[in-house]
């Protein structure tokens, strides 16, 4: 019959974790300078991932639109000694970048890359 009572009620030792996990709530409300710190360490730390896959990201767009661009000026630098076609691929290539839209994902990746850490957070 206790039991019952026991566990309807609870004991001391229940009562007393009630009461701290009350204190610790209302405690968690008001943050110091200090956790606010460690809070930002641990977000740091829990985004470290994407961070490294941000920067693959933009590394990977960046070495696709130089690599493009040393073609173009290759081409154009070979159309001025002489090589006919190379207008052509310069024109070609230009038109693979408009139709696959790499200068707006180049443009948005990078903005969005280098806008992390200007923006302020709260």
């Amino acid at each position: 019959m206790f039991g019952i009572l026991g566990r309807l009620f609870g004991s001391k030792k229940n009562t007393d974790k009630l009461f701290d996990a009350a204190i610790g709530g209302v405690d968690s409300l008001f943050t110091t300078r200090e956790e606010k710190i460690k809070a930002i360490g641990d977000h740091l730390k829990s985004i470290e991932p994407f961070k490294v896959m941000q920067r693959l990201l933009v590394l990977s767009i960046t070495f696709t639109v130089l690599f493009l661009l040393i073609i173009c000026v290759g081409f154009v630098i070979a159309y001025g000694f002489g090589f006919e076609n190379g207008i052509s691929v310069v024109k070609g290539i230009t038109e693979l970048v408009v139709d696959w839209n790499i200068g707006y994902a180049f443009t948005a990746i990078v903005t969005v890359y280098i806008s992390g850490g200007v923006l302020k957070r709260k």
